[in-house]
């Protein structure tokens, strides 16, 4: 399990290897591949920690460029509706960067921004995640957006982790 803590919000995102390893299949590993992305859910909410359990994939229908995702809104209420039936819970988005280490563009904090603002979620913010082209989980960018400031979140290696406890 992977840990990430944003110590502002005192809170902690855990990720399975299972799902680090199909975002990591999705990395753009050479100068001409264009930018994945989809959509994060846990089955738990809870004020401390939460665990990523789903991700969605690029559908045919998102619009994929090497230097920009955008999802198929349409296809991604419907998505995020289904899901909910399933008892998943949306929590935010993730995309790929193909550089080393994932780092947001001006257009990625408007965007998580503007989604949390527009979306009328009663979760106290959403996330995003950026892939970085190198499969190094530590690299990944996460950041909280409540729609005013960002949090961001540090990858915490397994001696990090179990000297908090």
């Amino acid at each position: 399990m992977h840990k990430f803590h944003c110590i502002e919000l005192d809170f902690k995102i855990c990720i399975s290897q299972s799902i680090v390893d199909e975002l990591f299949s999705h990395r753009q590993t050479h100068c001409f591949s264009k930018e994945s992305g989809g959509m994060l859910f846990t089955k738990n909410l809870n004020d401390s920690e939460i665990e990523i359990n789903k991700i969605t994939t690029p559908g045919s229908t998102d619009l994929r460029k090497r230097n920009y995702f955008k999802l198929d809104e349409k296809k991604a209420k419907e998505d995020i509706i289904s899901l909910f039936k399933q008892g998943f819970h949306y929590l935010g988005d993730w995309h790929t960067h193909n550089e080393g280490v994932a780092s947001p563009s001006g257009t990625d904090i408007r965007s998580i921004q503007d989604l949390f603002i527009k979306s009328g979620h009663t979760r106290p913010f959403f996330i995003m995640l950026i892939i970085p082209n190198r499969a190094n989980i530590s690299n990944c960018y996460l950041v909280a957006a409540d729609g005013k400031k960002l949090c961001n979140f540090k990858y915490i290696s397994d001696k990090e982790f179990f000297n908090e406890q």
